[in-house]
């Protein structure tokens, strides 16, 4: 288990995202799509670590980001 403090960003179309550094790609064993189980401050999901355009990323669903409250540019574990 990797765990990394990370801003949530704004993506194109008004989704969000937490980009996610190389370092832990490489730790999770890297690849291009690494399916994940990631919790949000207690708030878990299912998801995958992709490679957009900026880099490797894990999005946000709007649900945890309504849950906890934040949206883009607040810091979130």
């Amino acid at each position: 288990m990797r765990r990394f403090e990370a801003e949530i960003e704004t993506a194109r179309g008004g989704g969000a995202y937490i980009a996610v550094s190389a370092d832990v790609v490489a730790a999770l064993g890297g690849g291009g799509r690494i399916p994940v189980c990631a919790s949000f401050e207690g708030v878990e999901c299912t998801g995958s670590i992709v490679s957009m355009g900026g880099g490797p990323c894990l999005g946000v669903l709007k649900a945890i980001r309504e849950r906890l409250g934040k949206g883009p540019a607040t810091p979130s574990r």
